[in-house]
């Protein structure tokens, strides 16, 4: 990983203010509702969805975009990714992107946190349409 600020990681799209510009991009694809998070209101308060006809499709090409720039890792057998951010400043705690093949809803999920001033966190699930 090297030394220095952030483990290694490179300034740019590696950085916290790389997965906002990733999520921007994002909402340009996937249409965005209250506080500006992806998706449509879920049933609660920090969980949005996203209904599709492919809802395994669907959450890996948002997993794959929000990621763009991060350090991937993989946890749990493969069944989740996770992309990690470096923090903007010194002592913060890093962003990250969280893909879960399958949540405890039985679909797929994408958590999103963002840290620092303007940071956010919330759940992403992908249901089928019916």
């Amino acid at each position: 990983m090297g030394s220095g600020y952030g483990g290694g990681y490179a300034p740019g799209r590696s950085s916290t203010r790389g997965l906002k510009e990733n999520h921007d991009q994002a909402a340009r694809l996937f249409g965005t509702s209250r506080h500006g998070w992806l998706g449509q209101p879920g049933r609660q308060a920090h969980v949005q969805v996203i209904r599709t006809a492919n809802p395994e499709q669907t959450a890996n090409a948002a997993f794959n975009l929000l990621s763009q720039g991060g350090q991937i890792m993989w946890r749990d057998s493969g069944r989740v990714k996770l992309a990690l951010f470096a923090p903007e400043t010194s002592g913060e705690d890093m962003s990250a992107v969280t893909y879960r093949q399958i949540s405890r809803m039985g679909d797929p999920a994408v958590d999103i946190k963002i840290t620092g001033p303007d940071g956010f966190s919330y759940k992403i699930h992908f249901e089928r349409e019916r």
